[in-house]
């Protein structure tokens, strides 16, 4: 894969990322936002005005997929990047600061968690390798997490315990002690992503190190893929809100991280 085709085809998945982040807001936030305010008993002119500005968002989200793959074909890609990443920058601001501000914690409000890798890509675009700088971008800002969890610091959540609903399966029916995995353990996993993040931006420097990101994308796509089966099988994981967390967003991001650095380990 000629570095040109690399980058369209790089440019083509976070296409597909921007899509289903507009494919969540319809078919997810549809029936479960919208439904009940416009079931309830609202006067006509608000409630009219909230489906006007609900379906301007959704317009909104086709738009900027289109945008980037516009620009995986068009001699305007700069232009056309800046503007989607100007629109991604907030989105993610947005979803950041009013889920912190009327929850106290911006994990209850999570849509930024598909903006937050829509702004990681659409900065790297601009870089001489997109797919390695997002790659290792996204495994650089999930081990940060892992640091900040280490230091025993819930965040996105308010409290440990709340953290753990979302993320950590195992607390739901067992508490850790602390409310969180025990630190060496955290610690080896950011250490682990780091190692990875590293790994992403020398996987083109020689061909043995084509085969670890390989590796890597192949482990990423797994977990994606297994976090849309495994119910049968794991009632535990089926939990909530976890449950929910993991297929519309772990789970996705998870098969974004396989398909960019598929993509990567594949590049000339």
């Amino acid at each position: 894969m000629t570095p040109a085709s690399s980058t369209c085809s790089f440019l083509v998945v976070v296409a597909v990322w921007a899509l289903y982040a507009a494919g969540v807001h319809v078919f997810a936030g549809t029936p479960r936002v919208v439904g009940p305010l416009v079931r309830a008993d609202l006067p006509v002119f608000p409630r009219a005005t909230l489906l006007v500005v609900w379906h301007v968002t959704t317009v909104v989200l086709l738009v900027l997929a289109g945008t980037i793959l516009a620009a995986a074909f068009s001699p305007w890609r700069e232009p056309l990047l800046g503007v989607a990443l100007l629109h991604s920058v907030g989105f993610l601001g947005l979803f950041l600061w009013v889920g912190t501000k009327e929850f106290g914690e911006p994990i209850r409000l999570p849509q930024w968690f598909l903006f937050g890798p829509l702004v990681i890509a659409l900065g790297s675009s601009f870089t001489s390798r997109p797919a390695a700088m997002t790659a290792a971008g996204m495994l650089a800002a999930l081990a940060l997490v892992h640091f900040v969890w280490a230091a025993n610091r819930p965040w996105p959540a308010r409290e440990t315990g709340g953290l753990g609903s979302f993320v950590f399966p195992e607390t739901a029916g067992k508490q850790f002690k602390s409310g969180l995995p025990p630190r060496s353990a955290t610690l080896a996993v950011a250490l682990a992503l780091l190692g990875m993040a590293a790994i992403a931006l020398s996987s083109t420097a020689g061909s043995s190190w084509r085969w670890p990101a390989r590796v890597m994308a192949a482990t990423f796509l797994g977990r994606g893929i297994f976090g849309f089966l495994y119910r049968p099988w794991s009632p535990r994981l089926s939990q909530q809100p976890f449950a929910t967390y993991n297929r519309a967003f772990y789970s996705p991001i998870c098969l974004l991280l396989g398909a960019i650095l598929t993509v990567e380990s594949f590049s000339g």
